[in-house]
Formats: structure tokens, sequence, C-alpha cells
């Protein structure tokens, strides 16, 4: 049978006079003759608790009872859920930052390529305006040659009038070609300026994400020892 001293703070769901049940700290303390510690859990007495029972021997030797005392584990079972939710919630943020530094680590490398396409545009479109200086130089050399002719054709006299005819089409064609590279060399010029305004923004985007990466790195390393420290915590506090 059981006599209960509650403690008013913390009253348990015992019954005085109540008989003892099988498995029960007492009942085990007076089978083994020894102390029992048991962990309670809050369905039993409404609280989570701890009991040490002590069996009662009297002077022939034999167990005449026992005694046993609680103590509260509230604290310590409000302690160990939010150890549990902190680690909860600090595996979920630790997940999102590995997939964050993942998109950062793709996106430095997307950009990485830009700016290599970028710069490979760039020495093309230089390779491209040789090629117009060439043909410029070209176009004037064929002028002169057409403007040549055209001198001698006419000291030829009727005799050169076919001549003259193709000396005007050479100068002509060589016009033709000035403007024509002089429009291209307008065009690349403009694509020369988009190409390198291009790289300059390139390369601030691949600095910033290169901070990024290395702050979400950062972040992620604090956030493995803040899991490390919450599991401790949470192992800790099933000790209490």
């Amino acid at each position: 049978m059981i006599f209960y001293s509650p403690d008013r703070s913390n009253p348990l769901d015992v019954k005085p006079g109540s008989m003892i049940s099988k498995g029960q700290g007492i009942e085990m303390a007076m089978t083994t003759r020894q102390m029992v510690i048991k962990s309670i859990p809050k369905e039993v007495f409404g609280i989570p608790s701890r009991t040490i029972a002590i069996p009662i021997i009297d002077e022939s030797d034999e167990v005449v009872g026992a005694i046993a005392f609680g103590v509260s584990l509230a604290r310590q079972s409000k302690l160990s859920d939010l150890a549990e939710l902190l680690v909860s919630a600090n595996t979920q943020i630790t997940s999102s930052m590995s997939n964050l530094l993942e998109t950062s680590k793709e996106l430095r490398e997307a950009q990485e390529s830009m700016s290599k396409s970028a710069d490979q545009t760039k020495k093309e479109v230089l390779e491209t305006m040789k090629i117009t200086d060439l043909v410029k130089k070209i176009a004037s050399q064929t002028n002169i040659i057409g403007l040549n002719a055209g001198i001698e054709a006419t000291r030829a006299g009727s005799a050169g009038r076919a001549f003259q005819v193709v000396a005007n089409e050479v100068r002509k064609l060589a016009g033709d070609s000035v403007n024509a590279v002089q429009q291209a060399e307008e065009r690349i010029g403009r694509m020369r300026e988009k190409v390198e305004t291009i790289l300059s923004k390139t390369s601030t985007v691949d600095a910033t994400v290169l901070r990024q990466s290395v702050e979400f790195k950062e972040i992620e390393e604090t956030l493995a020892s803040l899991n490390d420290l919450s599991k401790r915590l949470l192992e800790a506090s099933r000790y209490f």
C-alpha cells in the first residue's frame, strides 16, 4: 500500500492507499533489496519525473517496505524539447545553406563561362578590325590604281575609252568598299563597346558571387558548429 506526501509545486497523480503495482520502483526495490532509480514518463503521473526507491529492511533482515522520492524533470523535458527543436531547425537551415552554396557555385561557373565568351568575342572583334583596316588599305590602293589608269586612258585618247570605263568602275568599286568598311567599323566599334560593358559588369558580378560564396561557406561552417552544439545540448539534457 502506498503512502504519498505530495510536493505542492509539482503534485503527482498518485492516490494514497492504492496498491503497489509490479514494475514500480518501490516494488523493484523491495524485490531486489537494492536502491532503484527510474525515469518516469509524464503519461504515468502527469509530469516527467525521476524516482529513487530504497528498500526498508528491519533488524531481522526482512524487507518491510520501501521509501521513494521523486524529482520533477519538467524543466529538463522542456530543455530537451527545445534542444530537439533547435537541432531540427538548424538541420533545415544547414540544408538550405548547402543548396544556396551549390547554387552560388553554379552561378559562379556560369559567370566565368560568360566572361570567357565575352573575352573571346572581344578578341574576335579586334581581329575583325584588323581585317577592315586591311580592306581599307586595299580599297585605297585600288582607288589609286583606278585613278592612274584613268589618267593613262585619257592620254591614250579614243583608243583608251574602253579602258577609261574600266578605270572608272574600279574607282567606284574602291569607293564603295571604303564606305562599306566605314559602316562595318562603326558597327564593330559599337559591338566592341558593348563587349567591354559586358566584361566590366561580368567582372563585378564575379567579384560579388565570389564574396557571397565565401560568406555562405562561413555561415555553413558556423551552422555546423551550432548544430554540433545543439546535439551536445540535447544529449546532455537526457542525463539531468
